[in-house]
């Protein structure tokens, strides 16, 4: 199970970097608070995370992804949270 969640984080990652030109580094800042989160977990594949950060990343990925891009069918977009919808309104 937890190599699903890997690829599932990775897989927005890839997504999310390519469509806004952010850094890996910059994404894992932002998403998981650890700018070396994707480095460490994708070089050492007994590297272990915690379910708070894949849901947290998650979160993350689900609040600022880009309007124009379709989120991957395969991976559950949790509802963008209710503080960032509404400050993407205003």
């Amino acid at each position: 199970m937890e190599q699903t969640l890997r690829d599932h984080l990775f897989a927005l990652r890839d997504v999310y970097c390519a469509h806004t030109g952010a850094s890996s580094t910059t994404v894992a800042q932002a998403a998981c608070g650890d700018w070396r989160f994707f480095d460490k977990v994708g070089d050492a594949p007994a590297a272990s995370f915690r379910i708070r950060t894949y849901d947290r990343a998650c979160q993350w990925f689900a609040d600022h992804w880009p309007d124009a891009v379709s989120w991957p069918n395969d991976i559950p977009r949790p509802l963008r949270d209710a503080v960032t919808a509404e400050a993407g309104a205003a």
